[in-house]
Protein backbone atom coordinates (compact mmCIF):
# COMPACT_ATOMS: atom_id res chain seq x y z
CA UNK A 1 0.00 0.00 0.00
CA UNK A 2 2.97 2.42 0.78
CA UNK A 3 4.19 1.74 -2.68
CA UNK A 4 1.14 2.77 -4.46
CA UNK A 5 0.78 6.20 -2.60
CA UNK A 6 4.47 6.87 -3.45
CA UNK A 7 3.49 6.71 -6.84
CA UNK A 8 0.26 8.73 -7.17
CA UNK A 9 -3.02 8.49 -8.01
CA UNK A 10 -2.64 8.32 -11.74
CA UNK A 11 0.17 5.31 -11.43
CA UNK A 12 -1.77 3.77 -8.77
CA UNK A 13 -4.64 3.41 -11.33
CA UNK A 14 -2.35 2.67 -13.78
CA UNK A 15 -1.03 -0.42 -12.52
CA UNK A 16 -4.32 -2.11 -12.14
CA UNK A 17 -5.35 -1.32 -15.89
CA UNK A 18 -4.11 -4.22 -18.24
CA UNK A 19 -1.81 -3.44 -20.73
CA UNK A 20 -4.38 -4.16 -23.79
CA UNK A 21 -6.63 -1.58 -21.78
CA UNK A 22 -3.90 0.65 -21.90
CA UNK A 23 -2.90 0.35 -25.41
CA UNK A 24 -6.94 0.57 -26.81
CA UNK A 25 -7.33 3.98 -24.26
CA UNK A 26 -3.78 5.54 -25.98
CA UNK A 27 -5.31 4.63 -29.50
CA UNK A 28 -8.78 6.32 -28.72
CA UNK A 29 -6.77 9.26 -27.36
CA UNK A 30 -5.20 9.61 -31.09
CA UNK A 31 -8.46 8.55 -32.63
CA UNK A 32 -9.65 12.04 -30.43
CA UNK A 33 -7.26 14.18 -31.20
CA UNK A 34 -7.13 13.52 -35.06
CA UNK A 35 -10.87 13.53 -35.57
CA UNK A 36 -10.59 16.88 -33.63
CA UNK A 37 -8.25 18.46 -36.19
CA UNK A 38 -10.06 16.96 -38.96
CA UNK A 39 -13.41 18.68 -36.93
CA UNK A 40 -11.99 22.04 -37.11
CA UNK A 41 -10.95 21.94 -40.68
CA UNK A 42 -14.66 19.83 -41.32
CA UNK A 43 -16.61 22.82 -39.56
CA UNK A 44 -14.19 25.77 -41.32
CA UNK A 45 -15.04 24.47 -44.33
CA UNK A 46 -18.98 24.10 -43.73
CA UNK A 47 -19.02 27.89 -42.05
CA UNK A 48 -17.08 29.31 -45.00
CA UNK A 49 -19.03 27.57 -47.60
CA UNK A 50 -22.67 28.77 -46.13
CA UNK A 51 -21.75 32.23 -44.54
CA UNK A 52 -19.38 33.45 -46.93
CA UNK A 53 -19.87 31.51 -50.47
CA UNK A 54 -23.92 31.18 -49.75
CA UNK A 55 -23.77 27.52 -50.65
CA UNK A 56 -26.82 25.10 -49.15
CA UNK A 57 -25.71 22.87 -45.79
CA UNK A 58 -25.95 20.00 -48.26
CA UNK A 59 -23.08 21.18 -50.73
CA UNK A 60 -21.33 22.72 -47.61
CA UNK A 61 -21.52 19.17 -46.11
CA UNK A 62 -20.18 17.27 -48.90
CA UNK A 63 -17.08 19.97 -49.85
CA UNK A 64 -16.23 19.53 -45.75
CA UNK A 65 -15.83 16.09 -46.13
CA UNK A 66 -13.74 16.40 -49.00
CA UNK A 67 -11.41 18.55 -47.84
CA UNK A 68 -11.29 16.44 -44.35
CA UNK A 69 -11.32 12.66 -45.84
CA UNK A 70 -7.21 12.75 -46.82
CA UNK A 71 -6.53 14.20 -44.08
CA UNK A 72 -8.31 11.95 -41.72
CA UNK A 73 -7.45 8.69 -43.48
CA UNK A 74 -3.81 9.38 -43.23
CA UNK A 75 -3.81 10.16 -39.59
CA UNK A 76 -5.41 7.24 -38.61
CA UNK A 77 -3.78 5.01 -41.25
CA UNK A 78 -0.58 6.46 -39.95
CA UNK A 79 -1.22 7.24 -35.91
CA UNK A 80 -4.64 6.72 -34.66
CA UNK A 81 -4.17 2.95 -35.84
CA UNK A 82 -0.83 2.21 -36.40
CA UNK A 83 -1.84 -0.11 -39.46
CA UNK A 84 0.25 -2.28 -41.33
CA UNK A 85 -2.60 -2.97 -43.79
CA UNK A 86 -1.67 -2.02 -47.92
CA UNK A 87 -3.29 1.22 -49.16
CA UNK A 88 -5.13 -1.57 -51.61
CA UNK A 89 -6.98 -3.09 -48.57
CA UNK A 90 -7.48 0.08 -46.34
CA UNK A 91 -8.97 2.94 -48.97
CA UNK A 92 -12.04 0.77 -50.56
CA UNK A 93 -12.90 -0.31 -46.97
CA UNK A 94 -12.53 3.15 -45.41
CA UNK A 95 -14.34 4.95 -48.41
CA UNK A 96 -17.58 2.97 -47.82
CA UNK A 97 -17.44 3.48 -44.06
CA UNK A 98 -17.01 6.94 -44.68
CA UNK A 99 -19.84 6.62 -47.10
CA UNK A 100 -21.74 5.46 -44.46
CA UNK A 101 -20.84 8.18 -42.16
CA UNK A 102 -21.51 10.91 -44.33
CA UNK A 103 -25.19 9.50 -44.93
CA UNK A 104 -25.98 9.19 -40.98
CA UNK A 105 -23.72 13.03 -41.21
CA UNK A 106 -26.42 13.77 -44.01
CA UNK A 107 -29.31 12.28 -42.11
CA UNK A 108 -29.15 13.92 -38.91
CA UNK A 109 -28.00 17.30 -39.78
CA UNK A 110 -30.80 17.80 -42.32
CA UNK A 111 -33.15 16.48 -40.07
CA UNK A 112 -32.48 18.74 -37.11
CA UNK A 113 -31.69 21.89 -39.19
CA UNK A 114 -35.56 21.46 -41.45
CA UNK A 115 -37.54 19.62 -38.43
CA UNK A 116 -36.37 21.62 -35.54
CA UNK A 117 -35.06 24.50 -36.93
CA UNK A 118 -32.06 24.34 -35.58
CA UNK A 119 -28.75 26.17 -36.70
CA UNK A 120 -26.52 24.06 -39.40
CA UNK A 121 -23.29 24.38 -37.15
CA UNK A 122 -25.54 22.83 -33.82
CA UNK A 123 -26.87 20.46 -36.12
CA UNK A 124 -23.46 19.62 -37.06
CA UNK A 125 -22.24 19.65 -33.55
CA UNK A 126 -24.93 17.10 -32.36
CA UNK A 127 -24.09 14.36 -35.18
CA UNK A 128 -20.60 14.33 -34.04
CA UNK A 129 -20.97 12.16 -30.74
CA UNK A 130 -22.85 9.36 -33.61
CA UNK A 131 -20.32 9.22 -36.00
CA UNK A 132 -17.38 9.35 -33.43
CA UNK A 133 -19.13 5.95 -32.06
CA UNK A 134 -19.93 4.34 -35.60
CA UNK A 135 -16.70 5.63 -37.24
CA UNK A 136 -14.24 4.43 -34.49
CA UNK A 137 -15.77 0.75 -34.36
CA UNK A 138 -15.68 0.38 -38.09
CA UNK A 139 -12.19 1.75 -38.23
CA UNK A 140 -11.08 -0.52 -35.55
CA UNK A 141 -12.45 -3.61 -36.40
CA UNK A 142 -13.21 -3.30 -39.99
CA UNK A 143 -10.63 -1.07 -41.68
CA UNK A 144 -7.25 -0.90 -40.12
CA UNK A 145 -8.12 -4.28 -37.97
CA UNK A 146 -4.61 -5.11 -36.96
CA UNK A 147 -2.85 -8.30 -39.10
CA UNK A 148 -2.74 -11.66 -37.93
CA UNK A 149 0.53 -12.77 -35.99
CA UNK A 150 1.71 -14.71 -38.64
CA UNK A 151 0.98 -11.79 -41.61
CA UNK A 152 3.59 -9.84 -39.49
CA UNK A 153 6.38 -12.15 -39.24
CA UNK A 154 6.64 -12.72 -43.43
CA UNK A 155 5.43 -8.94 -44.15
CA UNK A 156 2.23 -10.10 -46.38
CA UNK A 157 0.03 -6.81 -45.49
CA UNK A 158 -2.70 -7.63 -48.29
CA UNK A 159 -4.46 -11.05 -46.94
CA UNK A 160 -7.56 -10.11 -44.50
CA UNK A 161 -7.13 -12.16 -41.08
CA UNK A 162 -8.83 -15.68 -41.18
Amino acid sequence: MNDLRRLGPIAALRQNIPAHAQAELARLIRYGIAGGITAIFFFLTIYLCVDGLGLSLSIATALGWAVAVPMNFLTHKIWSFESQRSYGHSIPRYAFALLCSFAINLAIAETLVRYFSMHYLLAQLLAVPALLATNYGTLRLWVFRPLPPAAEVTGDTTKPPA
